[in-house]
């Protein structure tokens, strides 16, 4: 019978044993849960290496229970059928690179209270999520960013963590508080806190230095802030509201801006140690005032105004120099361009007048010349003529052009023969012998 009993005991605990191994590779990079057996099995790995997806289909509920760490991102989006989701929680997860919850319509509770180790938190278009609690209320170190976006939550009294690089709570109308966190906007980092209509009271407590970017924007019911241990401004704080009190007791130094925008009368705007003719040289400020401002108040609107009227006094003096300016260079250059006119004018004029000098004389010197002189200069017809001694003609022939070359006959010899009395040519009488048609040359000429 004893032998039995331990049977039964071997038998039970090797089957325990296989209950326990996964059915899932805990290090398989990428799980995505789509049913309640992949969420049994996820529940075995106590470590997964990898990102887990999911993308549950007709389930209103998923409770991760058993693993505590996942090395990548848990994330859940919408599917065709997912959107039944109500409820995720984890009470075992402590570590995720990133919690990533996005548009699921029926979520209204979030629940992760053992969480110690994040790095990326993502909740956006959660319309029906009114109860969110992530880590037990202490504070989460080395977060990075932080995006809630279009929840339905009414605090987020738990995100208490400093974030590094981005921090944005956006368009949640049912939110009414929420606290600031961590002691620095840190150079690089961003800070928002916009369109969150119901929003009545941010606790900035934890606030010491802005040296990033840091906006808020909120609706009527946020009426006063207050910064009881922000020292410095080294980058930009911007404050749009319908505020009537802002303080800042312990704000000494200011290297940044400072931009107040406020639609209500500010009757108590406190920079403590900082005041008008100290640290704060530039700043702006918004506001309806009244007659009631509390004296600091009344001296801040007071160098405001004298700040805005010296301005406007350099801005009058700067316009009018300008326009002094432009006056004497449209006068310069009108002078110039006349100039320029009349240099033209008398360029030309000269240049005719050139012109006719150099013809008129060419005229007169024609005029000189005479008529011999006009015969024989060079170009002329008359050139041919000899002025001293010409030959003529006798019997009243005409005087004919000589040829380039002599007339030869078969002798090969000349057939003219020129006398050398003065109006005179014979031709003398054929010699007997000799060749046929030859001339004898007299022998005086």
């Amino acid at each position: 019978m004893q032998l039995s009993w331990l049977a039964v005991a071997s038998v039970l605990i090797q089957f325990s044993k296989i209950l326990a191994t996964p059915d899932v590779d805990c290090a398989a990079g990428t799980f995505i849960v789509r049913s309640i057996e992949d969420v049994v099995n996820i529940n075995k790995c106590p470590i997964f290496i990898g990102n887990v997806i999911l993308m549950a289909d007709d389930m209103s509920d998923i409770v991760l229970n058993g693993t505590t760490v996942i090395s990548g991102e848990l994330r859940a989006y919408p599917t065709e059928r997912s959107s039944l989701l109500k409820s995720l929680s984890s009470p075992t997860l402590r570590s995720v690179s990133s919690l990533a919850i996005e548009g699921l319509p029926n979520l209204a509770i979030l629940s992760f209270p053992a969480m110690t180790k994040l790095a990326h938190l993502r909740l956006v278009a959660l319309r029906q999520l009114r109860e969110c609690t992530i880590s037990n209320g202490s504070p989460i170190p080395n977060v990075k960013s932080v995006m809630i976006v279009e929840t339905a939550l009414k605090s987020i009294a738990w995100l208490n963590w400093p974030v590094s690089e981005t921090f944005d709570v956006q368009s949640n109308p049912n939110l009414t508080s929420m606290v600031v966190p961590g002691p620095a906007v840190a150079k690089d980092s961003s800070l928002y806190i916009h369109n969150n209509a119901a929003l009545a009271n941010i606790d900035a407590q934890t606030l010491v230095n802005v040296s990033g970017f840091m906006s808020l924007s909120s609706g009527a019911p946020l009426k006063e802030l207050h910064f009881p241990h922000l020292e410095a401004i080294t980058g930009t704080l911007s404050l749009n509201g319908q505020f009537e009190n802002i303080t800042m007791p312990a704000y000494r130094i200011y290297e940044g801006r400072l931009d107040v925008n406020s639609t209500r009368n500010i009757t108590d705007f406190c920079f403590g140690d900082a005041g008008v003719g100290n640290e704060v040289q530039t700043y702006k400020c918004n506001s309806f005032w009244t007659d009631e401002l509390s004296p600091w108040a009344k001296a801040l609107a007071n160098e405001t105004a004298n700040a805005n009227t010296t301005v406007q006094d350099a801005t009058d003096t700067a316009a009018k120099s300008h326009a002094a300016s432009s006056n004497s260079s449209q006068v310069l250059i009108a002078a110039l361009t006349s100039v320029g006119a009349f240099l033209l004018t008398m360029c030309f004029l000269a240049y005719l007048f050139r012109r006719w000098y150099r013809k008129k004389k060419a005229q007169d010197a024609d005029g000189n010349v005479t008529q011999d002189e006009k015969r024989y200069t060079i170009g002329s017809v008359q050139e041919l003529w000899c002025p001293k001694e010409m030959l003529e003609m006798p019997n009243g022939k005409e005087m004919q052009e000589l040829p380039n070359q002599c007339t030869q006959e078969s002798g090969g010899q000349s057939i003219y023969e020129l006398e050398t009395k003065q109006h005179e040519a014979k031709q003398k009488p054929k010699p007997n012998t000799g060749p046929l048609n030859s001339f004898k040359f007299p022998s005086k000429l």
